[in-house]
């Protein structure tokens, strides 16, 4: 479960880590949501109890790929 926001508990979904890693790499003009996935499924989510921390990892996941 992933606090929100609003405090309120939600199931994990990659599916909208993706997505937001997508949107990431459109901005800088790369196109390729298998890439997206890919970053994606390479972080560590196990202890991310809250959005921030899913957030934190996934910057600095971009960061190390460039």
């Amino acid at each position: 479960m992933i606090i929100k926001r609003d405090g309120t508990k939600q199931k994990f979904d990659i599916n909208k880590v993706v997505n937001a890693i997508y949107k990431a790499l459109l901005s800088t003009n790369i196109d390729d949501i298998t890439l997206a996935e890919y970053i994606a499924k390479g972080i560590d989510f196990n202890d991310a109890h809250t959005v921030e921390d899913i957030q934190d990892r996934v910057e600095i996941a971009l960061m190390e790929k460039g």
